[in-house]
């Protein structure tokens, strides 16, 4: 994956302090969620505290799974029962 530069090193990892929303409360992955300004710094805290190499890893466990790829092999499973 390039990042508009050509240069496939630098790669940016974004992690998320969200409210929890229903849409997005079971979604799998380093998510966090704060609906107050005291959790949001407690969850900040969290973030800057953690092991950056295994959130790395998680997101891109994460994102291999959540792949178009994976998601029309799961689409192909389900058209192939019918």
């Amino acid at each position: 994956m390039k990042n508009g530069t050509g240069d496939k090193t630098n790669r940016m990892i974004v992690l998320t302090i969200s409210l929890r929303l229903p849409d997005i409360a079971e979604v799998p992955g380093p998510l966090y969620f704060a609906d107050t300004h005291e959790k949001f710094e407690n969850q900040l805290d969290v973030i800057l505290r953690s092991d950056f190499a295994a959130l790395r890893q998680q997101v891109r466990d994460t994102a291999r799974k959540n792949s178009w790829a994976e998601k029309a092999d799961d689409l192909m499973c389900f058209v192939g029962d019918l």
